[in-house]
């Protein structure tokens, strides 16, 4: 009789281990669909940055908070090492190429192991876009600040 409760009890958890299996590619191709949403984000941040940098009127925001706008570079770069750390380490997964099945399973099984770098992941990257459009944002009333102090317009101090 325990023999018979002990196969049960393992068949239990080997579905159980099938079932992370299974859910392990779905996962990473989430984490790659968001890490091109971030990325993208980031990029058009960048080219933001670049642009407004050039803006005579923004030149003194830019010296002010020029630490403020290179920890949200340091953090991109920190957050990007662990993407490649982790697509690295699964590229069995994300490829398609053919390998073989039980490779396959074991990269299946070690993501699903990952369980708790994903969260923390997502969260760095949420963090970070945040950050990114947060900037960009008081850049933007910033600029308009500056604009209406030289302009006094209307239609600019509707904007604000």
């Amino acid at each position: 009789m325990a023999c018979f409760i002990d196969k049960r009890g393992y068949a239990r958890k080997l579905k159980r281990l099938l079932q992370q299996i299974r859910n392990a590619k779905n996962d990473l191709y989430n984490v790659i669909k968001r890490t091109r949403s971030v990325a993208q984000t980031y990029d058009f941040f960048k080219d933001t940055i670049k642009v407004a940098g050039r803006i005579q009127e923004l030149a003194p925001m830019f010296n002010r908070h020029k630490q403020l706008i290179e920890s949200v570079d340091e953090e991109s770069n920190r957050t990007i090492e662990r993407l490649k750390d982790l697509t690295g380490r699964f590229r069995s997964l994300i490829d398609g190429k053919p390998v073989n099945t039980i490779q396959r399973w074991i990269a299946q099984f070690e993501w699903s192991r990952e369980s708790k770098t994903v969260p923390s992941l997502f969260q760095d990257m949420e963090v970070l876009e945040r950050s990114m459009r947060t900037i960009g944002t008081l850049m933007h009333i910033q600029f308009l600040s500056q604009i209406y102090r030289r302009d006094g317009s209307d239609a600019v101090l509707a904007q604000l």
